[in-house]
């Protein structure tokens, strides 16, 4: 099937998403959202398929969160906040499926971008990745991301990216 937002690539028993947004750093709108949905569906119901592999196009990020200017633009119209709506439906699908997911991180991993670390079974970050959250740059509070980040990560790192909003680059550790 062909996708706007995502290309997918099945190779063997493993299939790899790649976020195909680079002029947008790879940021999550809805349509990248059910399109997601509909990819983790398919192997989540295919026996065939023991894998996945998460990466991003491009060089300079590997997502850069929600598609904030979608996000505006709905709360304009309807009245109503909470851009994790566009999150939700994906995320709780990563946590259900027991297979593997493996995040391939190269370049920024922003803010909504770390629900893919958060929810991945295994994380390889390129030398390049730098993490960090803007929620606290522009008023708003980050919740669910950090806290399934923390489970990646040392706390204490995960919570001065989050109070500070500053770039971090993480080793393995």
């Amino acid at each position: 099937m062909a996708y706007n937002d995502i290309a997918v690539e099945k190779r063997g028993r493993i299939v790899c998403l790649t976020l195909n947004r680079p002029e947008r750093m790879n940021a999550i709108s809805v349509e990248t959202g059910n399109e997601m949905l509909e990819v983790f569906t398919e192997y989540r119901d295919n026996d065939d398929l023991w894998a996945m592999i998460i990466a991003a196009a491009g060089e300079k990020a590997f997502c850069s969160g929600m598609y904030v200017t979608e996000a505006a633009k709905k709360t304009a119209e309807t009245g109503e906040t909470g851009g994790y709506t566009i999150f939700k439906p994906w995320t709780d699908m990563m946590q259900s499926i027991e297979k593997p997911f493996i995040c391939a991180v190269n370049g920024y991993c922003i803010g909504g971008g770390w629900h893919l670390v958060a929810d991945s079974d295994i994380v390889i970050a390129s030398e390049n990745a730098q993490f960090f959250d803007t929620h606290v740059n522009i008023g708003l509070i980050n919740g669910v991301e950090s806290a399934g980040l923390a489970y990646k990560m040392p706390l204490g790192i995960v919570m001065r990216m989050v109070l500070e909003g500053r770039h971090y680059r993480v080793s393995a550790e």
